[in-house]
């Protein structure tokens, strides 16, 4: 009897452990993710730095000499350029007026597309985590019950009386 009830115990000390290794799984995942974070920090950080590095590069170049009465424009390639770049923010701003509603289209609807996949996901991890708990009850139940009739049977067939006697 002693060592049924200490199966019992190891059936649920068992139970206790199986639970404390998925938390710990789930608690490396976020260190993981924790870890990937800091990762791209630094690399952000070290990109910024080769940078800062380039720009400083390029302030101590030296600029070629040129004959400034040479390069300087003329009112009319001034008013030219000028003409360009009006022309080329008006069809610019045409564009994104045309754009602008098929992208908030698209926006919603990537939005949306990952909204249910959150929700997929966590209904199939839930439904997951349900069916480990379930299986694993079913199955502590399935073990007390053989116990109990092992007990039973035991006890009924005399193996628990001769076991007694020899004892004592």
């Amino acid at each position: 009897m002693a060592t049924i009830r200490r199966s019992s115990k190891a059936l649920r000390s068992r139970r206790t452990a199986r639970v404390q290794s998925l938390t710990a799984t789930a608690e490396t995942a976020m260190e993981d993710f924790n870890a990937a974070e800091d990762d791209a920090a630094d690399e952000m950080a070290d990109m910024a730095e080769a940078e800062a590095q380039w720009e400083e590069d390029m302030a101590d170049m030296e600029a070629p000499e040129m004959d400034i009465e040479e390069e300087v424009p003329t009112a009319e390639e001034i008013d030219a350029a000028k003409a360009i770049v009006e022309d080329w923010i008006a069809r610019g701003e045409e564009i994104s007026d045309r754009a602008t509603p098929a992208v908030e289209t698209r926006d919603a609807a990537i939005e949306e597309a990952w909204t249910q996949k959150d929700e997929r996901d966590a209904r199939v991890w839930n439904n997951g985590i349900e069916d480990l708990i379930d299986a694993q009850e079913d199955f502590e139940d399935e073990v007390l019950d053989a116990q109990a009739r092992l007990e039973d049977t035991l006890e009924h067939n005399g193996t628990v009386a001769d076991w007694e006697a020899l004892q004592e």
